[in-house]
C-alpha cells in the first residue's frame, strides 16, 4: 500500500479542446514528454500529488515520476522482459521519493 496512489491515465483529450473546455487553463503547468510518436502532457499539479503516473497512449506503455523536492520529472516505457511493470511510491529517503514495481 501507498500513502501516494499512483494516478492512472486512462482517458485522454487534446490539449486544445481541454484548454477551450476550460479544463486547463492556459497558466496551468505541466509535463510533457513523448509517448512513441505522440506528446502527453500531465497537469503538474497532479503528478506533484501522485508523484507517479501511468498508462497506455496509442498502444505504447508509458510511465511519469515527479519529485517536488528537487523539481524534477522523467518518463519511460515501462516494459521489463516483455511484461509491462507498475511503478509507485513505496517511501521517503532524504526528501527523495523512493519507487518500486508490483511485479516480482
Amino acid at each position: 500500500m501507498s500513502c501516494f496512489p499512483p494516478f492512472d491515465v486512462s482517458t485522454y483529450e487534446l490539449l486544445t479542446a481541454a484548454l477551450a473546455k476550460g479544463r486547463v487553463d492556459p497558466a496551468t503547468k505541466l509535463m510533457v514528454f513523448a509517448v512513441g510518436q505522440h506528446t502527453l502532457a500531465l497537469v503538474l499539479q497532479q503528478m506533484a500529488y501522485h508523484h507517479v503516473a501511468q498508462g497506455c497512449l496509442h498502444g505504447h506503455p508509458c510511465a511519469a515520476f515527479f519529485c517536488v523536492s528537487c523539481n524534477m520529472g522523467t518518463s519511460l516505457a515501462p516494459t521489463v522482459n516483455g511484461r509491462v511493470h507498475r511503478f509507485r511510491v513505496t517511501g521517503i529517503y532524504y526528501a527523495m521519493s523512493m519507487m518500486s514495481d508490483d511485479e516480482r
